[in-house]
């Protein structure tokens, strides 16, 4: 990734930690609304997640790469939170969690950071209504949070997925999007 550099002899990792944290932030709190359902709680885990990486920088030892540390400890932060709460929504997504595999959930991230860099790339107007359908926000809410006419909300997201079809598979769009 550019980010990381590996000394073969003690496998310690140092990085440029910014480029990381602008690469991996925002997707890695896309894959945790998935399962926790809440910006703030989701935010508040991600920025955990890069300060116990900061705080153990010079006593981490990675086999792989540094994306696969921070995806490996993101998952099982999400699989510890659910854990603690205990209810019929969080058994079955702490199920759903559990059987997906690292690859998995790096995977999603990975997708989610190529599709948030696409999405940077629409119009300003037609971005931000694609960003806030990634949070699971509605029609209707956005309409709300941003002033602006349902119809209006709709031809931003009829748009928005048009302009990404161009990248991505539809199937996968109207998943994400659905």
């Amino acid at each position: 990734m550019g980010a990381e550099v590996i000394d073969s002899k003690s496998q310690r990792v140092s990085m440029d930690f910014d480029a990381m944290f602008r690469m991996y932030y925002a997707p890695m709190i896309l894959y945790a609304m998935r399962f926790l359902k809440e910006k703030e709680a989701s935010e508040d885990m991600v920025q955990e997640v890069f300060v116990q990486l900061l705080s153990k920088k010079n006593t981490i030892t990675v086999k792989r790469s540094m994306h696969s540390f921070l995806i490996m400890v993101l998952h099982n932060r999400i699989i510890d939170t659910l854990r603690k709460q205990k209810n019929q929504r969080t058994e079955q997504l702490n199920e759903n969690l559990i059987e997906e595999t690292i690859e998995e959930t790096a995977f999603t991230v990975d997708l989610y950071a190529r599709l948030l860099e696409e999405i940077d790339k629409l119009p300003a107007k037609n971005a931000q209504v694609m960003r806030l359908k990634l949070e699971g926000k509605n029609d209707k809410e956005i309409a709300e949070l941003l002033g602006i006419r349902y119809e209006t909300v709709r031809s931003h997201v009829k748009h928005g997925i048009s302009s990404l079809r161009e990248k991505f598979d539809l199937m996968l769009l109207l998943t994400i999007f659905g």
